[in-house]
């Protein structure tokens, strides 16, 4: 959608996207391995698989955030 809305950085929008969904995934593939670290068999570094999902949340935000920063700049400089 944003890609047609012509949008000049759909593709970190898309990045941000696919890392949430990759971190959600492994969050689920973890749980039902049994999870990680403690009395589990896998090691702390399974962990590492779901850092995209937070990643890709502050990169989201950081987006929208400076869309909607430069939206208000743009409304204020028309009047």
């Amino acid at each position: 959608m944003l890609y047609l809305q012509h949008e000049p950085q759909w593709r970190c929008y898309l990045i941000a996207f696919l890392m949430i969904v990759f971190g959600v995934v492994f969050l689920f593939v973890l749980s039902w391995m049994g999870g990680f670290g403690g009395k589990s068999t896998l090691s702390w570094w399974w962990g590492t698989l779901i850092l995209p999902y937070p990643l890709g949340w502050l990169l989201m935000i950081i987006l929208l955030v400076r869309k909607g920063y430069k939206q208000l700049k743009k409304q204020s400089s028309s009047k």
